[in-house]
C-alpha cells in the first residue's frame, strides 16, 4: 500500500513530467536539432575532408592507396621527362666573353717566372729551370689557343656539339672536341713525369679564365619554350581507383600523383566542408519542417525528436565505420562495395518504435545524404531509398524477433533488385553487380542487427516501447497481473474485455493495438490495493462508500491511479504503458461522489470540484484516448438489462460523444472520423462479446411441460 505522502510525490513529479514532456521548452528543441547537425558534421567530415599524405620515393606500401574523390592529375612526371629529353636534343649554349682571361693569364705566366719559388704556390711550380721554361712555353701556346679557339665552362665526356654566340648573337654549332675544356691539361705535358703535369694542370684551372660562358638564360628560354610546345597530359583518377597497390615500392611518379592530390584535397577541402554543412543543414531542416507540419505530435514531444536525432546519428556513424571496415574484408577475390551501408536500418529502426510517417521521411533523407556524402553513387541512392521504403512496411507489422530477421531479408532481396535494375539500365555487365550484390546480402542482415541493438537506448530516450517488449508485458504471469488476479479478480476481468475492445479499436484506425492492449491490462493495477472499493469486486450487496464521507470515497478512488503509477515504476514497467495509468481518466469528474458532496453540504459549505477530479493528464496519444472510451463504454455496458445491438450502439455513440463534448480528447489527435470508426468497432465487439444474437434456449422443467401439453 502506498501511502498518502508517496502518492503526494508521484502526482508533483507527474506535474514536472507534464510541464517538461508536454510542453517542452523550445530551446530543448533546438539543443537536440544543434547536436544533431553537429554530429552529422563532425563525423561526415571524416569522409570528406582527407588525410594528409607523407609520400617518399622508395618506401614500400603496406595497403593499397585508393583515390578517395575523383581527381584530374596533371601527368608533369612524364612531361619533365619528355622536355628533358627535347631539351637534351638542342646543343647547349655558350657566349664568348673574355672579361678577366688577360689578367688571369698574366698572373698564371707570373708563377713560372724565377721567383715563383717564394710565392705561395711554390710547390706547384717546376723547380727544374729547363722543364720549367719549356713548360712556360706550353702554357703560352694553350694561352693563345684557348683565347682563338675558346675555353669552355665546362667539360663534356664526349664529343658533343655546342652552340657558340659571338659578340654579335651570331650562333654556330662546333663540336666540343674542336674547343678547349677544362681539365684535360695533362695531355698537353707528355713531356713531363705525372706529378709536374698534374702540378701545371692545377694551376691552369685555377688561373685560366673560361673564354665561352653558359648561356643560362638563354638555356631557360628555350626550355620555357619546350614546355609551351609540349604541355602535361590531363588524366583522371575516379573514386576508388588504384595509385599503388601493397608491396610496391613508391616511385617518383606516385609520389608526385600523391602530392597532387594532396593538393587538390586541401584546395577543396574549405569548399566542402561548407557544402557538407549545407547538404547536412538541408536535410535536418526538412526533417524538422516536416514534423512541425504534418506531426506536430512528434515535434512538440522532447523525448520524439531526441529519439530521432539518436537514431539518425546512430546511422551515419555506423555507415561511416561499416565503410572504413568493409574495404579491408574480401570474398575470394570480391570486394565489399558501399552497398553493404546498413542505411535502411533507420527505417526498420523508426518504425518499430515511433511510426511509418516519421520513419519514410528521415530514412529517404538519410538515403540521399547517405548515399551522396559517403556512397557517391545513384544505383545504391535508389537501392537505399527502396531498402528503407521496405523496412517501414516489415518494420511497422514486426511482432517477434523472427520477424525482425526476415525484415533484414527482404530488405536485401529489394536492394539487389533495385540494383540488378538500374544496372541494367545503365549497361553495367553483371560481373560487376556480383560484388554489390554480396554487399547487400550482408547490409540486409546487418539492418536486423543494428535495429535489435537501437532499440533499448531509444525506448529509453523516447519514452516508447517496441513490440518486443509490448510482447514480453502480454503474458498475463506478469507479476503485477498475477497480484490483479489475485486481489482484485473482478478488475483483472474487467481489464481482459478493455483489452479485446481497446486492441480492436486500435487496429480498425491504424493506431497500435498491441500497446492499446497492454495498457489495457496494466491501466487499473492501482485498484488492487483497495479492491473492495470498486464495484467489480464487489460481491455482496454491501459497499464500503455508504459509511464514508464523500471526499474521502472520491480520494480512494482518485488514489488508484496514484497507486498504479506507484506499482508500476516499482516493477519498471516502460513509461509509454505508465501513461495509460495517468491518463484513462484523464482530468474526468468523479461525478458520484461529487454530487452527493453536493448534496450533503450546508449552504455555507465549500465543495472544491479538484477534490473530485482525476489527476490526469488528458490522453495524449490515440491509444490512451481509446482507453478512455473503452472504459467509460464497459463501465455503461454493465448498467444495460438485456443488451441488444440497438441498445450497444445508443450507449457507445452516446458515450463517445459524452467525452468528447467534456474536452478529454482534446490533446491526443482522434478525429471525428476516427470516432465514428472507433464507436462502429465497439458496437461489433460488444454484441459479439455479449451475444446479442445469442438463441434463447429453452430449461430443462420447460421442455417437460411441453412435451407433457403435447401428450394430453
Amino acid at each position: 500500500m502506498i501511502s498518502f505522502s508517496r502518492r503526494n510525490k508521484i502526482a508533483n513529479k507527474s506535474a514536472l513530467e507534464k510541464s517538461s514532456a508536454l510542453k517542452p521548452v523550445r530551446y530543448d528543441r533546438r539543443f537536440v536539432f544543434f547536436l544533431l547537425l553537429a554530429s552529422l558534421v563532425l563525423i561526415l567530415s571524416h569522409s570528406v575532408l582527407e588525410n594528409r599524405f607523407e609520400p617518399a620515393v622508395g618506401v614500400v606500401i603496406e595497403k593499397d592507396i585508393y583515390v578517395p574523390k575523383e581527381f584530374v592529375y596533371t601527368d608533369e612526371y612524364n612531361a619533365r621527362l619528355k622536355w628533358e629529353e627535347e631539351f637534351k636534343k638542342i646543343p647547349e649554349p655558350f657566349r664568348y666573353s673574355d672579361a678577366g682571361f688577360s689578367a688571369s693569364t698574366d698572373k698564371l705566366l707570373r708563377y713560372f717566372s724565377n721567383n715563383a719559388e717564394d710565392s705561395q704556390f711554390a710547390d706547384l711550380i717546376i723547380t727544374n729551370p729547363a722543364k720549367r721554361t719549356h713548360a712556360q712555353k706550353q702554357v703560352k701556346e694553350l694561352i693563345d689557343k684557348a683565347r682563338k679557339t675558346g675555353l669552355l665552362e665546362k667539360t663534356y665526356s664526349e664529343d658533343e656539339k655546342v652552340r657558340i654566340i659571338d659578340r654579335t648573337g651570331i650562333e654556330r654549332i662546333v663540336s666540343s672536341s674542336e674547343l678547349m675544356q677544362p681539365g684535360n691539361w695533362e695531355q698537353y705535358f707528355t713531356d713531363l713525369d705525372q706529378d709536374e703535369s698534374a702540378r701545371i694542370s692545377g694551376l691552369l684551372d685555377k688561373f685560366l679564365s673560361p673564354t665561352l660562358k653558359y648561356d643560362e638564360s638563354r638555356a631557360i628560354k628555350e626550355f620555357d619554350r619546350i614546355k609551351a610546345d609540349n604541355l602535361p597530359e590531363k588524366i583522371t583518377f575516379h573514386t576508388e581507383e588504384p595509385i599503388i597497390l601493397a608491396g610496391q615500392e613508391l616511385s617518383e611518379r606516385h609520389v608526385e600523383i600523391l602530392k597532387q592530390l594532396e593538393q587538390y584535397l586541401e584546395k577543396r577541402n574549405f569548399l566542402m566542408l561548407a557544402a557538407l554543412l549545407g547538404f547536412v543543414m538541408l536535410t535536418v531542416v526538412f526533417g524538422v519542417l516536416y514534423m512541425k507540419k504534418f506531426l506536430p505530435f512528434i515535434y512538440d514531444n522532447v523525448r520524439d525528436v531526441a529519439a530521432i536525432a539518436f537514431a539518425f546519428g546512430s546511422i551515419v556513424f555506423i555507415c561511416y565505420i561499416v565503410q572504413i571496415v568493409a574495404v579491408k574484408v574480401e570474398i575470394g577475390s570480391l570486394k565489399f562495395t558501399n552497398a553493404v551501408l546498413p542505411v535502411a536500418a533507420l527505417a526498420l529502426t523508426l518504425s518499430l518504435i515511433i511510426n511509418a510517417r516519421i520513419s519514410i521521411v528521415f530514412s529517404v533523407l538519410a538515403s540521399i545524404l547517405i548515399s551522396i556524402i559517403l556512397a557517391s553513387r545513384s544505383a545504391l541512392m535508389a537501392a537505399f531509398i527502396f531498402g528503407s521504403l521496405t523496412g517501414v512496411l516489415n518494420g511497422v507489422s514486426v511482432r517477434r524477433r523472427s520477424e525482425l530477421f526476415m525484415s533484414g531479408v527482404w530488405i536485401a532481396i529489394v536492394e539487389a533488385i533495385v540494383i540488378c535494375l538500374v544496372g541494367i539500365l545503365h549497361g553495367e555487365p553483371f560481373d560487376a553487380l556480383r560484388a554489390d550484390l554480396i554487399s547487400v546480402i550482408v547490409s540486409g542482415l546487418l539492418c536486423a542487427s543494428i535495429a535489435q541493438v537501437l532499440l533499448l537506448p531509444l525506448e529509453m530516450i523516447s519514452h516508447r516501447v517496441s513490440n518486443f517488449t509490448l510482447l514480453e508485458l502480454s503474458d498475463l504471469n506478469h507479476p503485477l497481473l498475477q497480484q490483479l488476479l489475485r486481489k482484485a479478480p473482478g478488475t483483472f476481468q474487467h481489464s481482459q474485455h478493455l483489452a479485446l475492445l481497446a486492441q480492436s479499436a486500435a487496429k480498425a484506425i491504424g493506431a497500435n493495438s498491441l500497446l492499446a492492449r497492454i495498457g489495457a491490462y496494466f491501466h487499473d493495477i492501482g485498484k488492487m490495493d483497495k479492491p473492495e472499493y470498486f464495484t467489480e469486486n464487489q460481491s455482496s450487496n454491501e459497499n464500503p462508500h455508504d459509511k464514508l464521507k464523500p471526499s474521502l470515497s472520491a480520494a480512494v478512488i482518485r488514489n488508484h491511479v496514484l497507486d498504479g503509477v506507484g506499482l508500476a515504476e516499482a516493477a519498471r514497467v516502460p513509461s509509454a504503458v505508465i501513461d495509460f495509468i495517468w491518463q484513462h481518466h484523464g482530468t474526468g469528474l468523479i461525478s458520484v461522489f461529487y454530487r452527493r458532496a453536493l448534496e450533503l453540504s450546508g449552504e455555507d459549505e465549500n465543495v472544491n470540484r479538484l477534490d473530485y477530479q482525476y489527476p490526469g493528464p488528458k490522453p495524449q496519444t490515440p491509444e490512451t484516448g481509446i482507453l478512455m472510451l473503452a472504459d467509460s463504454v464497459e463501465a455503461a455496458m454493465r448498467s444495460i438489462n438485456s443488451p441488444s445491438a440497438n441498445k450497444i450502439e445508443r450507449m457507445v455513440k452516446k458515450i463517445i460523444a459524452d467525452v468528447f463534448e467534456s474536452g478529454q480528447l482534446d490533446e491526443c489527435e482522434l478525429t471525428l472520423k476516427d470516432l465514428t470508426m472507433i464507436a462502429d468497432d465497439f458496437t461489433r465487439t460488444l454484441c459479439a462479446m455479449y451475444h446479442t444474437r445469442r438463441v434463447v434456449y429453452p430449461e430443462a422443467n420447460e421442455i417437460l411441460e411441453a412435451e407433457k401439453k403435447k401428450q394430453e
